[in-house]
């Protein structure tokens, strides 16, 4: 299966520099090109998105609040002229952050770093069997849905917390959490998926789930809310 790419810079030429690289990998297909974020935002709620090339400084809405924005964006790859915004992208789970004038070679190792993480596994959920698969210690391992408790990212691996045992894997958090059933989970922290039902209370020094207080991060707190039934409160 192929994967669904999005390029989103208001630069013309720039779009056109990616699109050229792009069309050379022959498992990509490019969905649409937007100069805007809040044009990338319409493509992203009526397609499959699977990988953004994503642009940062913009005008209006730039490229970390739109994800910010997203309760499960696709795997994205930042593409800036800017260096001092690398932080702000891999807390926000990037793959990759490249930096304009982007040569092919570079495009394409980041476009592999892709590939090895997420290629092998489908790219839409089929949440309607109940499990889905993570690589974990060289081999790809089930993970029951109904069994989830918690879904913690650290520096370098993401937890997946199971009533038995908890598998760690190096598959990214929005990756793992696009495999999960929308209105089941809900993620409050960058670090942090919890399931809804799981949920036992919340304040204002966070959410309570399994027993474990769990930080409520400003950038999700509002969609995440209203998935718990706190819309408008």
């Amino acid at each position: 299966m192929k994967t669904n790419c999005l390029i989103i810079d208001d630069e013309p030429l720039a779009r056109k520099l990616l699109q050229s690289h792009l069309v050379r990998v022959s498992n990509l297909c490019l969905v649409a090109e937007c100069s805007s974020a809040l044009e990338a935002m319409t493509v992203i709620q009526r397609n499959r998105v699977d990988l953004v090339f994503l642009d940062i400084r913009m005008p209006e809405f730039d490229g970390l609040q739109l994800i910010k924005t997203l309760p499960h964006p696709p795997v994205v790859i930042f593409t800036t002229a800017y260096r001092e915004f690398g932080a702000d992208a891999f807390d926000l789970n990037a793959l990759d952050y490249l930096l304009k004038p982007i040569a092919f070679d570079r495009f394409l190792k980041a476009v592999n770093k892709y590939f090895d993480q997420y290629f092998s596994l489908p790219t839409e959920p089929d949440t309607e069997i109940g499990w889905f698969f993570v690589t974990s210690e060289r081999k790809k391992v089930r993970v029951s849905i109904d069994q989830v408790i918690l879904i913690e990212s650290l520096d370098d691996h993401v937890k997946i917390h199971l009533p038995d045992k908890i598998i760690s894997t190096r598959d990214n958090i929005t990756f793992i959490g696009n495999r999960l059933p929308p209105d089941e989970f809900v993620r409050i922290h960058r670090s942090f998926i919890v399931p809804v039902a799981g949920v036992q209370s919340i304040s204002g020094e966070g959410v309570e789930v399994a027993n474990r207080l769990l930080p409520l991060g400003r950038a999700y707190k509002q969609i995440a809310l209203a998935r718990l039934g706190f819309k408008g409160k």
